[in-house]
């Protein structure tokens, strides 16, 4: 989040919910200028990556993506691109676990 911090976003989401993924952006006070969104599994070709570089290039825009959707062109080698690292933490992680070890059990 820091490096991203006092800059003006370009932010790219192409993943099933992509509110979740901006609206982290905003909750961190991150200054996003303009999003794009695209459908789940959504396949970027060059073209489009090249214009969006160029588009970002031209309003002093960094580009920030999802992780997901960064590994999908990482192929690219573009170092304008950079993604947002996302770590998953269960709140009750023990009762969450007891909660789906009785459910599989219920079935076994």
């Amino acid at each position: 989040i820091e490096q991203f911090k006092n800059k003006k976003l370009l932010a790219i989401a192409g993943i099933g919910n992509p509110n979740n993924f901006f609206k982290l952006l905003y909750e961190n006070n991150l200054k996003v200028e303009k999003e794009l969104i695209y459908p789940d599994h959504y396949e970027f070709c060059e073209s489009e990556i090249m214009d969006i570089i160029k588009e970002s290039k031209s309003n002093n825009y960094q580009i920030i993506m999802t992780e997901k959707d960064y590994f999908k062109i990482n192929n690219f080698n573009y170092d304008e691109i950079k993604y947002l690292k996302i770590q998953l933490e269960i709140d009750e992680k023990e009762k969450f676990l007891n909660k789906i070890s009785k459910l599989y059990d219920k079935k076994n």
